[in-house]
């Protein structure tokens, strides 16, 4: 039995979606951590609806490899595998009724997204190992929830799911911690994304005293940041390396003003900015510029067209390898400037 009486230090930094799909009744949620109502927010589940793994097919598989999705300030990685099923042939959406399609996906910080391939790889291990002949209880009992007359039988199925679920939840927060626990003890590293990733989780706060002990609890302090001479604990406290310094919207000429700051003592070379507009879950590039040289704390103004009927635009920043800086701009929300 998973021990999950020790709270998680890093619930909130991700989160975690298991659903079936299902060719009458399309995807359905059968596990989401750490918060089972984001189901009911539209809002929140957008990113998970227009996945591009559910267009993609299982064939033969048994697991596919992830396939990630880049959402406002988030990366979504999906994997999908194949489960044993027992409901009827004309039920499920594979031609052989006794598998099942199985999505898993997992959802972090963009700036943290250099963990998530192997985390995911853990989860997905942790979660065949454990639940691969039980899962189709958890696909019956949510099911059985859409009847609208609860008999005890169907109370029954229910009552066998949320336990299912329930142990789900252990492992996956046992999963989590332990993975997040064993990246914080590296006392070095020379990747400059992994040396992002941790000023990242440094900057948000995650406690990590329950995850140290006396012979390791310096090891933090000690992660090389950008210079890899720098190893002090006073350098370890690091400025976001770019910062929006202001959104407005030029009503005369119907344009977007981004002004973004180089929050660094660092000039940035060879940086790729993109301004995307969004709608209906769709997605189409209204400016593509490359800035040669950005130097140390300059601030920069990117101008975008206002189109007709947009309203949601993405700003991502990012060179060569590492994305700086991804925000989904609403043009409904009352508090951007307007001039």
């Amino acid at each position: 039995m998973v021990d999950s009486s020790k709270k998680d230090p890093f619930q909130g930094l991700y989160e975690v979606f298991l659903l079936v799909f299902d060719n009458s009744r399309g995807k359905i949620p059968l596990f989401i951590y750490p918060d089972d109502y984001i189901k009911n927010d539209k809002e929140k589940m957008r990113p998970i609806n227009i996945h591009t793994i559910w267009w993609m097919d299982m064939k033969e598989q048994i697991v596919m490899d992830n396939v990630d999705l880049e959402y406002g300030e988030k990366i979504y990685l999906a994997r999908k595998f194949l489960t044993l099923s027992k409901r009827d042939k004309k039920e499920t959406q594979n031609d052989n009724y006794s598998f099942e399609t199985i999505i898993l996906i997992l959802a972090l910080p963009i700036d943290i997204y250099i963990f998530g391939g192997e985390l995911l790889n853990q989860l997905t291990i942790n979660i065949i190992k454990n639940f691969e002949g039980e899962l189709y209880l958890l696909i019956e009992s949510e099911i059985a929830k859409e009847e609208i007359i609860k008999t005890s039988r169907i109370k029954e199925i229910m009552g066998k799911g949320d336990k299912i679920k329930e142990r789900i939840k252990d492992i996956v927060s046992v999963t989590c911690k332990d993975f997040f626990s064993s990246v914080m003890k590296k006392s070095d590293t020379k990747s400059i994304k992994e040396q992002k990733a941790f000023s990242y989780l440094y900057l948000k706060g995650f406690d990590i005293s329950s995850i140290s002990n006396k012979e390791d609890s310096e090891a933090f302090s000690n992660i090389r940041l950008f210079d890899t001479k720098i190893n002090s604990e006073k350098e370890f406290i690091l400025k976001n390396v770019l910062a929006i310094s202001n959104i407005k919207i030029n009503e005369i000429s119907n344009e977007l003003e981004i002004i973004v700051r180089n929050n660094t003592e660092e000039e940035l070379t060879n940086i790729f900015v993109r301004i995307i507009q969004l709608k209906d879950f769709f997605e189409s590039e209204i400016m593509n510029h490359t800035i040669d040289k950005w130097f140390p704390n300059e601030e920069l103004l990117f101008i975008s067209p206002i189109l007709p009927n947009i309203n949601e635009y993405i700003l991502f920043i990012k060179d060569d390898n590492y994305p700086f800086l991804s925000k989904k701009i609403d043009l409904d929300i009352s508090n951007l400037n307007k001039v």
